[in-house]
């Protein structure tokens, strides 16, 4: 039972407003982390702007810690300042409830991150904590399957053959146009990367088509999609870093070299225009990725690091439009107005990468519109 009721507003004012309830509405928002990245700046971003006098916002993590979060204490200042409640959830699905409870909230927000089996977060959502819990997704509406969710805040498809069907779908649909999860959390290069295309083994007139995604993203209707393409680009060169320390590193190194192998002789691709790097750090897949001439997103299991950092560099990311867990990247390249980088098949995605490996001028082209984006 709550120990107070939900607020109500009170009628409209005579200059036409409406009046302060009677007691504040209390909205909390789940996300990942409270560290820099951009989980957390999505938060900020969208909680900003919010009337004190009227809503009481509390931010909850699981204390989640990858490579693309920091500690900034400038950036935990400003945090602070807008969002008063910040809670680090304990571990235990009792615990996690409890703490949730206790704020008495009158709308819950999950910034869904994917999961992978059942997980104590899981446990402790399936059931309601507030009178009103919506899930916030990119695009690509991705339900959780828990009872307690009523509605999915999610943007609209770049095209609407793409759109998610209200009917598809258990939770009520609101789709806003714009970014609801924006991944952005920089618009600046890192200066003077130390890596270039001699340090590579690249060619300064090789076309280079890179991709960076873990090896476990790329299965073999990706892996051939990618070699089909770079084998119909004069000098092309297919650019790998697999070896991603936030996944799998090297543990599964013999199983892809197999794999990639098997792959050129289907395809028909020379081994000799494949080039696979060791692990790298984000920094140094920056300076590898500011070599390359195009960007190759993986499917069905996206990549927003890389997607993100593409475009920073103005590198075109060919993307597949799929309904995956992971979309993030195809929502980013929609966001910023680029669906001429995005494909319908894999054959499509062929078709637009040779077109793109093949036609310097078109590729500039889009190079100079993505930095000004």
């Amino acid at each position: 039972a709550r120990a107070d009721p939900a607020p109500q507003l009170a009628p409209a004012s005579a200059a036409g407003g409406v009046a302060a309830p009677a007691r504040r509405i209390r909205i909390g928002i789940l996300c990942r982390t409270f560290d820099k990245g951009p989980d957390s700046e999505a938060v900020l971003t969208c909680l900003t702007g919010f009337d004190p006098a009227r809503y009481e916002i509390f931010a909850y993590s699981i204390g989640f810690h990858d490579r693309v979060v920091s500690k900034d204490p400038g950036f935990a200042r400003i945090f602070d300042a807008t969002i008063r409640h910040r809670r680090d959830l304990p571990e235990d699905p009792a615990g996690i409830r409890a703490a949730l409870l206790a704020d008495r909230l009158d709308v819950f927000l999950y910034a869904n991150a994917t999961t992978y089996g059942l997980q104590p977060l899981d446990l402790a959502l399936y059931h309601r904590v507030a009178p009103l819990q919506i899930v916030l997704n990119s695009h690509v509406p991705m339900g959780l399957g828990y009872p307690s969710f009523d509605a999915m805040l999610t943007g609209a498809s770049d095209h609407p053959g793409h759109e998610v069907a209200q009917a598809d779908q258990a939770e009520r649909l609101i789709r806003l146009p714009g970014p609801v999860i924006n991944y952005l959390t920089t618009l600046e290069p890192r200066p003077d990367p130390p890596l270039d295309r001699a340090a590579l083994g690249l060619a300064p007139d090789d076309v280079v088509l890179m991709n960076a995604g873990s090896s476990m993203k790329l299965r073999h209707e990706t892996l051939a999609t990618m070699m089909r393409a770079v084998a119909g680009v004069p000098r092309g060169i297919l650019l790998l870093a697999p070896y991603n320390p936030g996944w799998a590193a090297r543990s599964m190194a013999f199983t892809f070299n197999r794999q990639i192998a098997e792959t050129a002789a289907e395809t028909g691709l020379d081994p000799a225009r494949i080039r696979v790097l060791g692990e790298l750090s984000v920094a140094e897949a920056e300076a590898a990725l500011a070599c390359a001439d195009l960007y190759l997103n993986p499917f069905p299991h996206g990549g927003a690091t890389m997607t993100h950092l593409a475009l920073i560099h103005g590198i075109p990311p060919v993307t597949l439009r799929r309904r995956s867990t992971r979309s993030i990247d195809q929502f980013l390249v929609a966001s910023h107005g680029f669906a001429e980088l995005l494909a319908d098949t894999p054959e499509d995605y062929i078709a637009l990468a040779r077109s793109l490996g093949t036609d310097p001028a078109r590729r500039n082209a889009i190079r100079t519109r993505l930095k000004q984006a």
